[in-house]
């Protein structure tokens, strides 16, 4: 994981708990800076953003996300709240030599 989880949390006005999906997605949005990404070795290719499934009881990427790498920032939307935090996965790129006879 990349830097920190998140638990979220909503009530309604009667102060209880909601725990049923919403009627709409919400957009939770991720930041990060560029020394951040170095300082960790992190590639903001590498960046995705993930939720704590109850249901498989593990960590689960969206099916849908952005990463702006322009703004520094990774959103997603979804309707419900859990546990939720930014990941990296490192991918490892192996570059052969070109042998020519």
């Amino acid at each position: 994981m990349f830097r920190y989880g998140y638990a979220f949390e909503a009530f309604d006005a009667d102060d209880n708990p909601i725990e049923e999906h919403f009627n709409q997605d919400v957009l939770i949005v991720f930041s990060y800076t560029e020394a951040e990404l170095i300082a960790g070795g992190i590639n903001e290719n590498w960046l995705k953003p993930a939720y704590f499934s109850t249901t498989t009881d593990q960590w689960t990427i969206p099916d849908s996300y952005i990463v702006d790498t322009l703004n520094n920032v990774v959103s997603m939307q979804i309707d419900h709240f859990t546990d939720f935090a930014l990941t990296s996965s490192a991918q490892v790129e192996v570059f052969l030599p070109i042998v020519i006879r």
